[in-house]
């Protein structure tokens, strides 16, 4: 007997075999193909969304007055819980706070911060709150949103304004910790390097 199979007996096999696997086959490929082209279109529309995002959070931000007000509510409605819609609100409740709008401009910090998905966005966030409600002489509402910033990135910026908070209450003990706890760190950061 041979080892090597004729012609024909190779036909066969070949056959049989894409009779029982051929459409399974045929399926992988084209399921494969398909979440190679949907992958791609649906990069591109975020990136496309992502572009306009930003270019209507550039007109917000070179806007005046009630140009302004009316990007934001289409950024609102627009891009609801996108970078662009939290920047937008931090930023309109800078300018609140500057017209004297404290209580609006809070309720604006705290809409972003309850919109945050990023960690450290929502730190910086509870750092721009607690100086909202340190300009506003809420020591104690400053404090607590201080103590939620946690991550090193902002850990030490948080301590330092606990600190500016506490000697501005004229709690000298507390806030010569809160500083002297910040310089700890800072030295431990420069020596993990």
């Amino acid at each position: 007997m041979s080892d090597f199979l004729s012609d024909e007996e190779q036909s066969e096999r070949l056959r049989s075999w894409v009779g029982r696997y051929g459409l399974w086959v045929v399926l992988v490929i084209v399921l494969g193909i398909s979440a190679y082209f949907f992958f791609e279109y649906s990069s591109e529309q975020r990136r496309i969304e992502s572009e306009n995002s930003t270019a209507l959070l550039e007109r917000f931000l070179d806007a005046e007055d009630e140009a302004r007000s009316n990007i934001l509510k289409k950024i609102e409605k627009t891009f609801p819980e996108s970078s662009s819609h939290i920047l937008a609100l931090m930023t309109e409740a800078g300018s609140l706070f500057e017209a004297g709008q404290n209580d609006e401009a809070r309720k604006l910090l705290e809409k972003a911060l309850s919109l945050s998905p990023n960690a450290l966005l929502a730190e910086l966030i509870r750092i721009r709150l607690a100086r909202a409600f340190r300009d506003i002489n809420d020591g104690q509402a400053a404090l607590v949103a201080l103590s939620a910033v946690q991550g090193a990135g902002y850990r030490s910026l948080a301590l330092e304004l606990t600190g500016d908070i506490y000697f501005s209450e004229k709690k000298i003990p507390e806030a010569f910790e809160a500083v002297s706890y910040t310089h700890l760190r800072a030295h431990e950061t420069v020596l993990d390097l």
